[in-house]
């Protein structure tokens, strides 16, 4: 992708200094949105609070104690593998103690982020970033790592470098595994323990795959091809999709992940697909909510999907998306455009978004259908301790709905031409019926 394009020609950022106003149709109307959802946000959402005062760290004890946060490279479970203890000390508190400083995007009501410093010992580090739920679930709890400062000074590599987290303390995690099963000696990790836990080797061997060295030369190719050239039976506990590493979102815990990793693989951001906003469809249920009943989530994920798609091209941060009133993005896109605009008329543009991205796989002969979510995630066979033990997900079942409802072809994704019509998509509906 673009990114790609970018990082070959060793451009790390783009950036332009504006001096014109933004022309808005009815400013009054925005200025008086905006009184109003910022306070939603700031005083009656309990989760965006949270947010404001503490930032993504908060979400790492919800997410493990409810087993959404992955364990031992997805092998394990929260409460069982990786205890109460461990939990207890990823504890926000024990990040936030080393936050000195608060800060936030331009104008943003929540503020979820912060500066970090640590003053010394092995793991210092100096005006960095402060880690997010994704990165401490991948350089904690899923490499069996409870010491919040290597996953503070692991987040401050991956910074420097460029990595993402998601996928580096990924690597870490299988790199792990592969050393437990003998597929990877000490030799090859130059002499490096890899043993579950060790908060000396993630750090290690996240610098390694920055710097393609030793072991980390293999690992930097990815999951994929890094279980290839281990080979043994690494491929089978390699986590990936296409080659990326999942998000920290455990299907077990939401089986509606399955289906969008099958069909938005490399998306960090990834369980907000199936995020309900305030307000919106009571029959929904909420993120990890009743699982057991699989049936009719497929149906539900095109709206908040469709609606998702909207927030995203809106350049609209899914933290306030999610801590505002289903209208809110409507709303302000009205206000700002001049163009009429309810929630209808919002899942209807984030279909037109879907289709057009689909339409595009389609014609470049990828097919999204075909593709394989790792059993370990699926519950095959099922954990059998933590909160998800015994739970297994009905993928297929999901994205038959899913399917049916895009109005997409079983066997390859393909959108279908009246549906296309439809959605007044005609040059798409020319291009990919072209016979």
């Amino acid at each position: 992708g673009f990114g790609a394009v970018l990082g070959s020609k060793k451009v790390k950022a783009i950036v332009v200094r504006g001096d014109e106003a933004v022309p808005v149709a009815d400013a009054e109307k925005a200025k008086a949105l905006r009184s109003k959802y910022v306070r939603q946000i700031r005083v009656e959402h309990v989760g965006s609070s949270q947010l404001y005062m503490i930032g993504t760290p908060a979400l790492f004890g919800l997410c493990a104690l409810g087993g959404d946060a992955p364990v031992k490279n997805w092998s394990g479970a929260c409460l069982g593998d990786f205890d109460q203890s461990q939990i207890e000390s990823l504890h926000h508190d024990n990040f936030y103690k080393f936050k000195t400083k608060k800060y936030g995007c331009f104008g943003c009501p929540i503020a979820c982020s912060g500066t970090f410093d640590i003053a010394e010992g092995p793991y210092a580090v100096s005006h960095s970033h402060q880690p997010e739920y994704e990165t401490i679930s991948a350089f904690g709890s899923n490499c069996m790592n409870s010491n919040p400062e290597s996953i503070i000074k692991a987040n401050d590599i991956c910074n420097s470098y460029g990595l993402d987290t998601i996928g580096t303390g990924s690597m870490i995690a299988f790199a792990m595994e592969a050393y437990e099963k003998g597929l990877i000696s000490a030799e090859d990790a130059g002499g490096l323990d890899l043993s579950w836990g060790n908060p000396d080797a993630v750090v290690k061997l996240a610098e390694d795959i920055a710097l393609g060295r030793g072991l980390g030369e293999v690992l930097s190719m990815g999951l994929e091809r890094a279980a290839e050239a281990i080979g043994g039976d690494a491929e089978s506990f390699a986590v990936h999709v296409q080659g990326e590493a999942i998000a920290m979102h455990d299907p077990r815990f939401e089986p509606t992940m399955s289906v969008i990793y099958r069909m938005f693989p490399g998306k960090h951001i990834q369980a907000s697909q199936f995020c309900k906003p305030p307000a919106f469809d009571d029959e929904i249920p909420g993120y990890g909510a009743d699982r057991e009943r699989q049936a009719g989530r497929g149906t539900q994920l095109k709206s908040l999907e469709c609606l998702c798609n909207v927030v995203n091209c809106a350049g609209v941060c899914v933290f306030g998306y999610l801590s505002t009133h289903v209208d809110c993005v409507p709303e302000f896109l009205s206000a700002v455009t001049g163009v009429d605009m309810g929630v209808p008329e919002a899942i209807e543009v984030g279909e037109r978004i879907s289709n057009m991205r689909q339409a595009f796989n389609i014609r470049e002969g990828v097919n999204l259908v075909k593709t394989k979510v790792p059993a370990r995630v699926l519950g095959a066979p099922p954990l059998g301790a933590g909160p998800t033990a015994g739970f297994s997900v009905d993928s297929d079942l999901i994205l038959s709905e899913y399917l049916d409802a895009m109005r997409w072809s079983h066997e390859d994704g393909r959108p279908s031409k009246e549906r296309l019509l439809e959605l007044g998509m005609e040059d798409v509906a020319r291009d990919l019926y072209a016979s």
